[in-house]
């Protein structure tokens, strides 16, 4: 039996340095996985790891001002 440890929506919101009205948007929003066990969201770390590689954006890169070459 599988006895991965559920993380609760405060764990979450920490590990992600986000707040709970972002968290709830990710899930409702964003698919980010979740369960509901009555009043209570519940997360799989694995999962939310999965979904963080998934959906993450790649970083900005600055670019370089665009320079013309003079002739």
């Amino acid at each position: 039996m599988n006895k991965e440890r559920l993380l609760s929506a405060e764990d979450i919101c920490e590990y992600f340095g986000i707040g709970r009205d972002t968290l709830y948007k990710l899930i409702y929003n964003k698919g980010l996985p979740a369960y509901r066990l009555g009043k209570l969201w519940k997360f799989k770390k694995k999962e939310v790891d999965r979904w963080l590689k998934i959906s993450a954006r790649p970083p900005v890169r600055k670019q370089k001002p665009w320079v013309e070459a003079s002739c």
